[in-house]
């Protein structure tokens, strides 16, 4: 089974979802109570050890902050 916990937003979640054994973390960059900014991502990111996983939650109009408008459309 693949456990992929979404929508972490602090060390404390990140470290719990590793240790208890999570194979990918979420990050939410869609409009949410959850959504977080790149420099956030990439701390938290630096807690997942290698061989884990982790992946981005966008929608269309966040995509756009983070994708060159020739490749979102």
């Amino acid at each position: 089974m693949f456990v992929k916990i979404c929508g972490l937003t602090t060390e404390a979640s990140v470290t719990t979802a590793v240790e208890a054994g999570a194979d990918a973390i979420g990050f939410v960059f869609a409009d949410s109570p959850r959504q977080i900014d790149c420099a956030t991502a990439q701390r938290l990111r630096q807690l997942i050890p290698d061989g884990s996983g982790s992946s981005a939650c966008f929608s269309t109009r966040t995509s756009r902050r983070f994708v060159p408008p020739s490749l979102a459309d």
